[in-house]
């Protein structure tokens, strides 16, 4: 079922009535980010200190009104990865970061407000047309501020969005269902689940300066389902099948 709320204020405890960031949560989220940083200098011996990050920003559906309860707190350390690079030369930078984080969240349980928060690391370096390496509006935890600020949508822009939405979300779920059906091998189910993902961002990236996309709507919505998770779980379980003894 196509479910999306569109709320008329941000997530609750994290905002006030002004939208003004709660001054408890930036701290802690600052905190959060260089314990994550330090993590990666003294556990794994990375070339990374408190010295390289530029600043800490947060991005995604804790920054908009598209909010739900299964909305995460969305981090993004921007720093200079320079030596870090040289380090890491000829490994998959985005698939190391996630493992990384992964592994820094089985030893820190963090939850703030009852909502997991969710860690990326981009280089300060990286640009695409002079725009922050997080698109969409997206505030600064060091500036206290919003870089580009949050928009409330008309009526007539959200139903426009919702119908483009609703098209792209009858599509995925379509592809969706197929695969299970079919019982697609695990190697098939997750290269797709990566190309909707890059989909996902990359309709991000091209309407950076929108409040959000009719992908992004899409996107949530076939989240919300519980689709996505049980194709990670058909996968997980055919891969697994590999190596199970009988």
């Amino acid at each position: 079922m196509f479910i999306y709320k569109y709320h008329k204020n941000l997530m609750p405890k994290l905002w006030n009535q002004n939208n003004e960031l709660d001054k408890l949560a930036c701290q802690s989220l600052k905190m959060i980010a260089y314990e994550f940083i330090k993590y990666l200098n003294i556990v794994i011996g990375l070339p990374i200190t408190h010295a390289d990050i530029y600043d800490v920003l947060i991005h995604g559906s804790c920054t908009n009104y598209y909010w739900d309860k299964h909305s995460d707190i969305d981090l993004c350390i921007v720093a200079d990865l320079t030596k870090l690079r040289k380090k890491i030369s000829g490994i998959n930078e985005e698939q190391l970061f996630n493992s990384l984080v992964s592994s820094w969240r089985r030893n820190f349980h963090i939850e703030l407000y009852g909502r997991r928060v969710d860690i990326k690391l981009k280089d300060k370096h990286d640009r695409k047309n002079q725009i922050n390496p997080v698109a969409g509006c997206h505030y600064s935890l060091f500036k206290d501020t919003w870089e580009i600020p949050v928009v409330h949508l008309s009526d007539s822009d959200l139903r426009q969005l919702k119908r483009d939405a609703y098209r792209k979300y009858r599509v995925i779920m379509r592809q969706c269902k197929y695969l299970i059906k079919h019982k697609m091998s695990a190697d098939f189910v997750n290269a797709y689940l990566v190309e909707l993902r890059n989909l996902r961002n990359t309709y991000m990236l091209d309407y950076a300066q929108q409040p959000i996309t009719s992908y992004a709507i899409a996107y949530k919505a076939v989240r919300n389902t519980g689709i996505l998770n049980k194709l990670y779980k058909m996968a997980r379980t055919d891969q697994s099948k590999k190596y199970n003894l009988v």
